[in-house]
């Protein structure tokens, strides 16, 4: 294991939490940490509930189990010598357009109906207990060189029926006539899976688009991204580490399918942004190139 210490510095409560009671010690910590691989939520929550899982997300469906009204630890949980911890995850999901697609690549009114379409805080507050923010961009809120403007920049993208709807009607001109039935891949077969496809077909039926959830499974849904099959996605990115070029990789033109640009998008602007600060040190400079390059995309 590399030469490497438990950090001596961290948030306001981390002294409190008692996180910082190995400061200055050599890691790794621990002899081996097992990660096991469970595909649905209520058999993982089971086992956590049965003490044979040190760590676990809260599903859902079990977080009025797990949380009281005033977002703490219900008694239950505390009789139980359950722990919670909050933090903010580096992350952003999306539903993502294969840009060499016929339809979709060739039809930016059709594009930003779709994303209109979607009322993204009700996801939110169905799907994830109200636990996330809404995404202007594809750049999370956590990350040093988050542009605090981009909500002002991205408005006309934000929910709002009557403008996807007009929209559509933008799209279907540009398609030369009625617009074909539309493709969305999901990850997952499960019951989770399935009540976000419905909550999804519903909002872009809304505004008159005709959308088909296929659901599979991980396998599955990587090799028909991989390949540049899957015409629309869901999918999002955890960040590996802690800049903002980790996401910006994702529309690298050199990096399309089966890289890590599943949207197959090519764009030179862009390009010529990111291979200069591939090479750059962390600067203003480069938080202002970080900026515009999301801008493009957006």
């Amino acid at each position: 294991f590399r030469k490497e210490y438990y950090p001596s510095e961290g948030e306001n409560d981390d002294i409190e939490d008692g996180f910082l009671a190995d400061a200055g010690k050599r890691l790794p910590l621990v002899d081996k940490v097992l990660m096991m691989i469970i595909q649905e939520d209520p058999p993982r929550w089971f086992l956590f509930m049965e003490g044979k899982l040190d760590v676990s997300g809260i599903p859902k469906d079990n977080f009025s189990e797990a949380i009281d009204a005033r977002g703490g630890l219900t008694e239950d949980m505390k009789a139980k010598n359950i722990q919670l911890r909050k933090f903010k995850d580096p992350s952003t999901y999306w539903i993502g357009f294969n840009m060499e697609d016929q339809v979709l690549g060739k039809n930016l009114p059709l594009r930003m109906a779709l994303g209109c379409a979607v009322d993204r805080q009700k996801y939110i507050d169905l799907f994830a207990n109200g636990r996330g923010d809404l995404a202007y961009g594809f750049i999370p809120p956590l990350m040093k060189a988050y542009d605090p403007s981009i909500k002002e920049f991205s408005a006309d993208k934000a929910y709002n029926v009557a403008r996807a709807k007009k929209l559509v009607k933008e799209a279907q001109k540009v398609n030369g006539g009625p617009l074909p039935k539309l493709t969305l891949a999901m990850p997952g077969t499960d019951v989770i899976s399935r009540q976000h496809g419905e909550f999804l077909q519903r909002s872009f039926k809304e505004v008159g688009l005709d959308v088909e959830i296929d659901y599979m499974d991980w396998p599955t849904f990587q090799d028909k991204v991989k390949t540049k099959s899957a015409q629309m996605f869901q999918l999002g990115w955890i960040a590996d580490y802690p800049d903002v070029e980790n996401f910006l990789q994702l529309f690298y033109s050199k990096n399309e399918s089966p890289g890590p640009n599943n949207f197959n998008y090519k764009n030179p602007e862009f390009d010529a942004i990111y291979e200069k600060i591939m090479l750059m040190p962390d600067s203003e400079e480069r938080t202002v190139l970080y900026r515009e390059a999301e801008r493009i995309v957006v």
